[in-house]
């Protein structure tokens, strides 16, 4: 029995029948259990969310790593291409410069005259000397 200021006697059932005084229902420990696991397993699905996260961010950054690789490649490699490219030419150029300077100094106008009197000259002294063979066998007869 208990009783209140007043020197009433007061049943417990009155005092929450009215509204007043509600205390909260205690949480069972199935339901304590229940929001532990339930708290647990959101923990672990973040978890796994920002693990996941992260895989896709490093399996990113490895592809433009990839990617920039393999634009330096080809970037090498087309400048190389190009060197080869600039060295044919240049030893093309070369070449022809060598050529043009050989036949310049074989075809000279001073030279081809040169050689055409001593050709002239060799020729005359060959008729000479037939001429001169020709007609000591004509004596001799």
């Amino acid at each position: 029995m208990i009783v209140n200021d007043s020197g009433e006697i007061v049943d417990k059932r009155q005092l929450l029948s009215g509204g007043l005084n509600v205390s909260k229902k205690s949480r069972t420990i199935e339901e304590e259990r229940r929001l532990r696991e339930e708290g647990e397993a959101r923990e672990y699905l973040e978890r796994k969310r920002k693990e996941e996260a992260e895989r896709r961010m490093e399996a990113e950054r490895k592809r433009k790593a990839r990617e920039e690789q393999l634009m330096r490649m080809a970037a090498n490699l087309e400048q190389q291409a190009q060197e080869r490219v600039m060295e044919e030419k240049k030893r093309k150029l070369q070449e022809e410069e060598e050529l043009k300077q050989k036949l310049a100094r074989k075809n000279d106008e001073s030279a081809v005259m040169d050689a055409r009197a001593r050709y002239l000259a060799r020729k005359a002294a060959a008729m000479e000397s037939k001429k001169s063979s020709t007609g000591k066998s004509e004596d001799a007869s």
